[in-house]
């Protein structure tokens, strides 16, 4: 079995063969003949045959290689729990919420947006009972820019 190596100087030998039989046509100022032209037209042959060889051999060492990669560190899957949108802790003054998935807390407690605006509504026909969850989420007064003291709620 040729390596890669082997194969490749072979090539320079036929390409060494071909350049031989062709000066020497050249030298002697002559075309070349039709024992010359079979010649060459083998080593063309020969050439692009060592050459497609040396693909294979190429495209075998890569594949070999990509099957020795390790894949990896293999982790099943981890059962999502199901989502406690609010726990409430405690029932004095103010509710504590907590929000305990990622998805919960991009929605602040709310489950959608229409409970988000039903709540802001009637906090503000009622404002004597608001939901904690506006007071807890709502914007500080500290560095505010336009509104006053008062606060508000962002819709």
């Amino acid at each position: 079995m040729k390596s890669i190596e082997a194969l490749r100087a072979r090539l320079v030998e036929i390409q060494e063969v071909g350049k031989a039989c062709q000066s020497t046509a050249d030298a002697e100022k002559r075309d070349l003949t039709l024992a010359e032209q079979t010649e060459l037209d083998a080593l063309f042959a020969e050439f692009e045959s060592v050459e497609k060889d040396i693909e294979r051999r190429i495209k075998l060492d890569a594949q070999e290689s990509r099957l020795g990669e390790s894949v990896g560190r293999v982790v099943p899957p981890q059962p999502i729990a199901a989502p406690a949108n609010v726990v409430s802790q405690g029932s004095s003054g103010l509710r504590n919420t907590r929000l305990t998935t990622i998805e919960d807390r991009a929605r602040w407690g709310f489950r959608d947006f229409g409970e988000f605006c039903n709540t802001v509504r009637r906090a503000a026909t009622n404002p004597s009972e608001p939901d904690a969850r506006l007071i807890q989420n709502a914007l500080t007064t500290y560095g505010s820019e336009g509104v006053g003291a008062d606060g508000g709620f962002a819709v």
